[in-house]
């Protein structure tokens, strides 16, 4: 289905019927949308967070090659984020550019950050946007009385299924992407890396 034919649920945990579907909706069902409800928006701020973390982190690399005496220095890390990272005309996308541009040019940002990382801060970014911008909602699956609610992620880039096997895919990447992005701001800020537990 092309993202023009979706129609966008109008609320955040709305039931979606297509043409002819029904949902009998008792009490089971009715706990087992409760429950999914509050799961899901325990995953849209998971997700929310996570994504304000990694772009945290993004800021201070940009910093540490840019201007690494303004990272050291309070006034100037203030008047960076004012004029430049918490600006109104810095987005996450332009942040994510100015790490590919960078990473071309710099080759310790090329041994710190595999290929993949842009990739893999570009999905976070979509993700993290339909999550702040788009309603989850409920799709019944089977029949009564065993129906069941599936939940969907429904933005203009298409419906996405909340289910296990999404959030794992999704999980390793944010994980990998927030450790490598840690891992890299703490080799430009001269951080030694912690010992291991069986060193």
């Amino acid at each position: 289905m092309s993202a023009a034919k979706l129609t966008i649920p109008p609320r955040d945990s709305w039931v979606q019927l297509a043409p002819g579907a029904s949902v009998h909706m008792d009490a089971r069902l009715a706990e087992e949308w409760n429950k999914r409800k509050r799961d899901c928006r325990e995953i849209r701020g998971n997700i929310l967070a996570t994504c304000f973390e990694i772009e945290y982190l993004l800021d201070q690399i940009i910093v540490e090659v840019l201007i690494p005496t303004a990272a050291s220095n309070t006034e100037g890390q203030n008047l960076l984020d004012e004029l430049f990272l918490k600006g109104p005309v810095t987005s996450f996308r332009t942040k994510i550019d100015v790490l590919r541009k960078l990473r071309s040019r710099v080759p310790r940002l090329q041994s710190l950050l595999p290929e993949d990382t842009i990739t893999h801060l570009t999905s976070i970014r979509e993700l993290r946007n339909d999550f702040a911008h788009y309603p989850v909602a409920f799709e019944p699956a089977g029949n009564p009385p065993q129906q069941t609610l599936l939940p969907l992620l429904i933005s203009r880039r298409g419906r996405f299924v909340l289910d296990d096997t999404f959030l794992e895919e999704h999980g390793k990447i944010f994980g990998s992407t927030h450790s490598t992005l840690e891992a890299a701001v703490k080799s430009l800020k001269g951080v030694e890396p912690e010992a291991s537990a069986t060193a």
